[in-house]
C-alpha cells in the first residue's frame, strides 16, 4: 500500500489560457475533457507531484479544504482553486491476496448503483428508494449492498455465509416517508432486497481510526488519511466463525446509524468481479 494524493482543479481555473493544457500535458491521466477538468490520484513519491504543485503556484490557484466550498471563497478563488486528499492506494496484487475487503463505489461509478435507504420503525423492513439513475440490474449500493428481485437467486445459490436478504419497502425519489400515498409493496418482479448480516463485527482500535467526537461509533477515516481503510486486531477476528458478508461495528453515516459499512471475503469480491460490478475493494488491515 502506497499514500496517494487526489487532486481535483475547479472548473474555474481551466476557463483562463494554459491551465487545463499545462497540467494534462504533465499527467494526462488526469484529463477529463467532456468536462475539461483535471482530477487525478497519484502516488506521493510521483516525482510528477511536485510539478504539478509548482505549476497550481504558477498559476496562483488556491488550496481549498475538502468540502462544500462556499460562495464567499469561490469569490475570492476567481482564478481558480484545487482541493487535496491524501488517499491509500492499493495494487491488484494487494487486493487478490486479502482475505477481507471493504466494499465501496466510487464517485466515478455511484450513478450507477444509486439507491437511499431511509430512516424506518423498528416494527417495519427497511425502506428503499431507487434514483433514476441507479440503472444496475444486479446490486444496488447505498454503504450496504441492495440486490434486484431477478438477481436475488444468483445471490442465494452463493450461499455466502452471513448474508442475510431483507426484503424492502419501497420509497419514491419525490415522497416523504410517512406520506400516505407511499406504495407498501413494489410492483411484482421489481422487488429490491438488503443485502443484511447476520455477523457484527467487533469495534475497531481507536488508535488505528479516526471518529466523530460526538459521534464516537462514527467512522470518518484513517490518522494520515483522508479516506478510510478498516483496521482489525487479528485476535478479535479470529473469535469470528469465517465469513463472507459482515456488518462493521461503526457506522458511516451520523444520521443514519443503521447504515453500516460491510465487509466481505476474498470470495465475495470474486463473485462481483465475474459479475462485471464496478465497486472498490479496500483490503483490511490487520493488526497484533
Amino acid at each position: 500500500m502506497h499514500r496517494g494524493v487526489s487532486l481535483v482543479v475547479s472548473p474555474t481555473a481551466h476557463h483562463r489560457d494554459n491551465v487545463y493544457e499545462s497540467l494534462i500535458a504533465l499527467v494526462p491521466e488526469g484529463a477529463w475533457p467532456v468536462v475539461r477538468v483535471f482530477a487525478t490520484t497519484i502516488r506521493e513519491d510521483d516525482p510528477r507531484l511536485q510539478e504539478v504543485y509548482r505549476l497550481l503556484e504558477r498559476f496562483n490557484l488556491q488550496h481549498l479544504p475538502i468540502r462544500p466550498v462556499n460562495r464567499d471563497e469561490i469569490v475570492k478563488s476567481r482564478d481558480g482553486y484545487f482541493t487535496r486528499r491524501y488517499v491509500h492506494l492499493f495494487t491488484d496484487e494487494e487486493r487478490d491476496a486479502a482475505s477481507h475487503l471493504l466494499v465501496l463505489c466510487s464517485v466515478m461509478h455511484e450513478d450507477y448503483y444509486d439507491a437511499f435507504m431511509t430512516r424506518w420503525p423498528d416494527n417495519e423492513g427497511p425502506r428503499i428508494g431507487v434514483w433514476r439513475r441507479g440503472k444496475s440490474q444486479k446490486f444496488l449500493y447505498d454503504y450496504m449492498l441492495l440486490s434486484r428481485e431477478k438477481f436475488k437467486p444468483t445471490v442465494e445459490a452463493e450461499q455466502f455465509v452471513g448474508v442475510q436478504l431483507v426484503e424492502t419497502i419501497p420509497v419514491k425519489e419525490t415522497r416523504l416517508i410517512d406520506d400516505p400515498e407511499q406504495p407498501t409493496t413494489w410492483p411484482p418482479g421489481k422487488s429490491i432486497y438488503l443485502l443484511d448480516s447476520t455477523i457484527e463485527l467487533p469495534p475497531m482500535p481507536a488508535s488505528e481510526i479516526k471518529v466523530n467526537p460526538q459521534e464516537p461509533r462514527h467512522w470518518v477515516g484513517n490518522p494520515g488519511f483522508d479516506d478510510a481503510q478498516p483496521v482489525y486486531r487479528r485476535s478479535d477476528i479470529d473469535t469470528i466463525p469465517p465469513f463472507d458478508y459482515a456488518r462493521m461495528w461503526e457506522y458511516c453515516n451520523p444520521n443514519h446509524p443503521r447504515k453500516r459499512c460491510v465487509i466481505v471475503s476474498q470470495r465475495f469480491r470474486q463473485f462481483c468481479l465475474k459479475h462485471k460490478m464496478r465497486f472498490d475493494f479496500v483490503p483490511v488491515k490487520y493488526v497484533d
